[in-house]
């Protein structure tokens, strides 16, 4: 008579896999989750810088001022904040009476929506590039992860 093999995994066999997975797993979500923000901050910080310079370069293509503010819920107006990150923000030409305004000569030329995860704040509502591509003001920056 020939002797059968038996294949596949005992119980105890399978305890130990399980625990050495569950441990395994216990210490590397915890990084994912932080490499996860990092990138996300990464990214929001990519999106407005990419829109301030997509002010600037505006300016000097059309030879106007062209500004960027925190935008209403509409995005057809600034709103009256140094928070950047609440309602995105839009870029406007701006050579009209009111500066750092949508005024009813000017034009909405882009929007951007709100940051996903971070808080932006600057102590400025509005940046303009003159047509040259020089700032008309400056600005600074404080940017936070949200729930820190």
């Amino acid at each position: 008579m020939k002797k059968s093999i038996a294949k596949g995994f005992t119980l105890i066999e399978l305890l130990v896999t399980i625990t050495v997975a569950s441990i395994l797993l216990g210490l590397t979500v915890p990084s994912f989750v932080s490499t996860i923000n990092t990138n996300r901050v990464a990214t929001s910080t990519n999106q407005l810088i990419t829109a301030v310079s997509y002010t600037r370069s505006e300016a000097v293509k059309r030879t106007t001022p062209v500004a960027i503010c925190p935008a209403n819920s509409t995005f057809t107006a600034c709103v009256d904040s140094t928070d950047w990150s609440t309602t995105g923000w839009i870029a406007f030409t701006d050579d009209g009476a009111t500066v750092g305004a949508v005024d009813a000569t000017e034009k909405v030329i882009q929007s951007w929506p709100p940051l996903a995860g971070l808080t932006a704040t600057s102590g400025v509502k509005f940046i303009r590039y003159l047509r040259d591509g020089s700032r008309d003001g400056g600005a600074t920056w404080q940017a936070d992860e949200l729930g820190r």
